[in-house]
């Protein structure tokens, strides 16, 4: 389920569970895939933890720069409507003229 976004974990998951290649797929109905007494691989954590300073250093590092506090004046905020107007009208225009 995961082996087209996340191909490597996936295969470790496999792994892990001891799963042939002939029973990684999902069906439309539930189907136990893996006999009963199976054996599993050994288990171990999939992902390290992330500390406090990685997540900082991450942020400073791909976090942008916050511009919830940029601000229009009167006459951008103005213009910008205008042109939000304007392309709704043309936009309707081409809907009444099935274009």
């Amino acid at each position: 389920m995961i082996s087209p976004f996340m191909p490597t974990m996936s295969n470790i998951l496999q792994g892990q569970l001891n799963l042939p290649d002939d029973k990684k797929y999902l069906t439309n109905y539930f189907v136990p895939l893996l006999s009963p007494g199976h054996q599993i691989g050994s288990p171990f954590p999939l992902f390290s933890k992330i500390e406090e300073s990685t997540v900082a250093a991450f942020k400073d590092k791909f976090g942008g720069e916050d511009s919830s506090t940029d601000t229009m004046n009167e006459t951008q905020l103005k213009e910008l409507q205008e042109k939000i107007e304007k392309q709704g009208n043309k936009v309707r225009e081409l809907k009444t003229n099935k274009s």
